[in-house]
């Protein structure tokens, strides 16, 4: 009778890992962005700002430093880490670097925000220059390195109309894509709450309305190349700025989807881990309760 209690109690202690944790490493995400503008003249001053912010239900990772480069001239960063004591260290913060590191606290830090202002390059033609790029080179027990890219936000430098149309069609590339890698992580986000038994109906709608605006982003954006090569350059800049704001509406709504689908996985992890653990004091109450009687050469009371 003991040897098969013991070994209900082994088999449901084999049977914790099967509650199961989230597998994803998107450790940071943006939580709020002012964008450069997608195309400028030379000698211009840009002024954008980035706030960072952790995912909820991912893998926290052991190291993780967040790099911000640029090609702006004159640069000026201003860094706000919240709390301070989860920066371990500040590096590149000086008047005119062109690449700024944070590394961080990854089980203190709950917010990064950084401001930064420059000037366009002078060019003799048009030229596509880095506005703004974020990544997180973050380490993972049992899986690595990785480098996360959060923010790549491009300037088309130049003179001209037609100039300004091109940067504004790049510019809804780059949304375009960031909106892509936001809906692939919702299918697989998606993914692994089927798997743990999450209703995903409401959000695999959400989603796939995120991949037809991704199509209509696009769409418009070849519209916007069509007009350049008319001639029609102030067009094709309002065509490519609706591309961009359709492709950031997918983006968002993709974003929605993950983050609202993590908090679910928790919450069904926390509710199985608890049934398992009501039942193993269950069982060990039981346990418990045979050593007693067995001790005492009594007969169980069932």
């Amino acid at each position: 009778m003991m040897k098969r209690l013991f070994a209900v109690l082994g088999l449901v202690l084999m049977l914790l890992p099967a509650i199961g944790i989230s597998q994803q490493t998107d450790f940071l995400r943006v939580s709020d962005v002012e964008r450069p503008p997608g195309s400028a003249e030379p000698e211009k001053l840009i002024i954008t700002e980035v706030t960072l912010e952790p995912n909820k239900g991912v893998i926290i990772p052991t190291v993780a430093t967040v790099i911000f480069t640029t090609d702006l001239e004159k640069t000026q960063w201003e860094v706000t880490v919240e709390p301070e004591n989860a920066a371990k260290s500040i590096t590149g913060a000086e008047a005119g670097s062109k690449e700024l590191r944070i590394s961080i606290n990854t089980f203190l830090i709950r917010r990064i925000t950084v401001r930064l202002q420059g000037t366009t390059p002078e060019v003799t033609a048009m030229q596509k220059i880095t506005g703004i790029k974020v990544v997180t080179k973050a380490t993972y027990p049992g899986i690595g390195t990785k480098d996360e890219l959060e923010l790549d936000a491009p300037i088309m430098v130049g003179r001209g109309e037609c100039v300004r149309a091109q940067g504004e069609i790049e510019s809804a590339k780059g949304v375009i894509e960031e909106a892509k890698d936001a809906i692939s992580k919702a299918d697989s986000v998606l993914a692994e709450a089927m798997a743990k038994g999450v209703s995903t109906t409401i959000y695999s709608g959400r989603v796939d309305e995120a991949k037809r605006a991704v199509e209509r982003a696009e769409e418009q954006v070849r519209s916007a190349e069509e007009l350049v090569n008319k001639g029609e350059c102030t067009t094709a800049m309002s065509t490519a700025s609706a591309a961009r704001d359709t492709a950031d509406e997918a983006k968002s709504k993709a974003e929605e989807v993950t983050n609202m689908l993590r908090q679910e996985i928790m919450a069904k992890q926390k509710a199985r881990r608890n049934m398992m653990i009501a039942a193993i004091v269950v069982i060990v109450v039981v346990i418990a309760v045979v050593v007693y009687f067995k001790t005492r050469g009594m007969v169980e009371p069932w």
